[in-house]
């Protein structure tokens, strides 16, 4: 505390003695150099922010940023406005912020819409809130799906009629909004019309319709049965392809790296239906049905005179067969055609580094195809096409490093640089400012202890010699007396008393160590 106290003495006694024109050269020296270290440690330091959320629609994002701005915290937006970043180290307490407060809020209402019930409500008000809360939920649900984004869920319930022949069935319709590079499987566009129709009452599956934002139909409603017939045909072709196709291009981007392999196969199925009876007959496999014997006498003739008809009816082994063949889409012809990416190095041409296009080999080429034919199940004797191509992929996405002279590294250096000097500069500037006008303490210098007094005999004695060894020698001045040594003493101690105590507590400790 003391010290703390001396050096405040020491700065405000140093301020006050310099003058106004002093006051003001310190003041902008010291204001600069705190700037520039403050530049200079923005420079070296940049804050990370982390992804607080994504993927927000305009309101959400808007209710976000203000609440932020209410608490304080420092944000970014980025991806045209629907993901908001903060400091990395400040984002789950955002997050727990936000949530306290209910943000984001939810895109769609569910059956919370009955948490505030409304007195006077008619019974048309009630249906439709129930209608919208039911398609809220059915709306949660589908979201809860990996591959959708958004999702917008349609009931239509037909009034009840007198008759039960007039009544309409309720029907369905959703819009679906994918990931990007995401897609929905068969399994779940089915998954996704039976979670509809279990959740209203008296819809059947069949009558829910599928679309995506796209406006591809990825279900369709009841339809006629030749065109359900169709539809199903071209749907099972497309996946047939698309699987074959992600197969190999699956294998060769392990092999060629993403993006340098294009694989395009189509399929001719056949959906053939073939009802065929044989009938074999073995003329080996004879067997007896029936058999007559018959035998005449003739009178009067001799007694031995007969004759013996013998009818024989043989059934000869018949096989039928009935057979019936359902091809049910199987792959009848396949043709696959692959175009392979070639290699890009850099290369130096008339002192310029350029990229250059270099082709695969023939080999690697024959390995390519051989790849292909297996993964895509190539069968000759089927009569399969296969066509494997290299052909470059137009311009590569390849920065060539630019070698930088000394002289421009030490450019893209030289802003730091200067900053450094500058700020070594000011330090130097403040510190010979502050030791040319900061008082100088006085140096205390205390008498040397008087000598021993020496007996008058040695005296007289050494001065006799002294004589005869140097008879032109002068004699030494004369040392100060004791009164003279006193005077300065005390007229010292009442200049400096601390500094003279300060000296004496030392000597004291010295001659307590020697003895």
């Amino acid at each position: 505390m003391d010290r703390f106290k001396s050096t405040f003495q020491g700065v405000t006694t140093f301020w006050n003695r310099l003058n106004l024109n002093q006051k003001i050269l310190f003041g902008s020296l010291f204001i600069a150099l705190v700037v520039a270290i403050v530049v200079l440690v923005t420079m070296t330091h940049t804050e990370k922010y982390g992804l607080l959320y994504g993927g927000l629609s305009r309101e959400n994002a808007s209710l976000v940023v203000d609440e932020l701005k209410k608490q304080g915290i420092k944000y970014k937006i980025g991806d045209e406005g629907s993901a908001i970043y903060v400091p990395e180290d400040q984002v789950y307490e955002a997050r727990l912020i936000l949530a306290k407060k209910k943000l984001p809020k939810e895109p769609v209402v569910g059956y919370e819409i009955f948490e505030k019930p409304k007195l006077g409500a008619t019974e048309f008000v009630q249906r439709i809130n129930y209608h919208r809360a039911l398609e809220g939920e059915l709306t949660r649900s589908i979201l809860a799906l990996e591959p959708v984004q958004s999702a917008r869920v349609h009931i239509v319930m037909p009034e009840e009629k007198l008759f039960e022949e007039e009544e309409e069935e309720p029907k369905a319709s959703v819009i679906v909004t994918l990931k990007p590079d995401k897609k929905l499987s068969r399994e779940q566009i089915l998954s996704i019309a039976y979670l509809v129709a279990s959740a209203v009452e008296g819809l059947d599956p069949e009558n829910v319709s599928i679309i995506d934002s796209r406006g591809n139909v990825l279900r369709r409603g009841k339809v006629e049965g030749e065109i359900v017939e169709a539809s199903n045909r071209l749907e099972l072709k497309q996946s047939i392809e698309s699987y074959l196709q992600k197969k190999a291009e699956t294998m060769l981007a392990k092999i060629l790296g993403p993006e340098n392999a294009i694989v395009r196969v189509d399929v001719e199925l056949d959906f053939s239906k073939v009802m065929q009876t044989l009938e074999q007959f073995d003329p080996e496999g004879q067997v007896i049905r029936s058999e007559e014997r018959f035998e005449e006498i003739i009178y009067p003739q001799p007694a031995d005179d007969r004759r013996e008809r013998v009818i024989t009816n043989y059934e000869i082994s018949r096989m039928l067969q009935e057979i019936s063949r359902d091809a049910a889409g199987a792959i009848k012809h396949l043709s696959c055609a692959a175009v392979i990416n070639g290699t890009y190095r850099v290369v130096e041409e008339e002192g310029k580094k350029v990229i250059k296009y270099f082709p695969r080999t023939e080999d690697e080429m024959q390995k390519f195809t051989d790849i292909i034919k297996a993964a895509v199940g190539f069968n000759e004797a089927r009569g399969d096409q296969i066509s494997v191509r290299n052909l470059p992929f137009g311009e590569p996405q390849i920065e060539i490093p630019e070698e930088k002279s000394m002289f421009e590294i030490f450019l893209s250096y030289l802003p730091k640089i200067l900053l450094i000097i500058a700020i070594l500069t000011m330090f130097v500037l403040l510190l010979r400012f502050v030791r040319k006008y900061i008082p100088q303490e006085p140096e205390i210098i205390l008498p040397s202890p008087p000598p021993e007094p020496i007996p008058e005999k040695i005296i007289v004695k050494e001065e006799k010699e002294k004589e005869e060894k140097e008879p032109t020698e002068e004699k030494p001045p004369e040392p100060p007396s004791p009164e003279t040594i006193r005077d300065r003493l005390v007229n010292v101690i009442q200049k400096n008393p601390d500094e003279v105590a300060e000296t004496l507590e030392a000597w004291i400790d010295m001659e307590e160590k020697k003895d």
